[in-house]
């Protein structure tokens, strides 16, 4: 959590750390190697950014 006070703190305060970048880009490849469909990108608690994996999500 940010406080805002800080130079840039408002500014940056919704943008993915390292590891959420890490986790964005695997979540990018798995997309983009998967044929179309409705997918989630989930990942377990306490696992790392590679862990990352795609989910078929329940039709609606």
């Amino acid at each position: 959590m940010t406080s805002g006070v800080g130079q840039g703190q408002q500014q940056e305060s919704l943008h993915p750390n390292y590891y959420g970048q890490l986790a964005l880009g695997t979540c990018l490849g798995l997309k983009l190697a998967q044929s179309p469909g409705n997918h989630s990108c989930v990942n377990k608690a306490g696992a790392g950014p590679r862990d990352m994996h795609l989910r078929t999500a329940p039709s609606a």
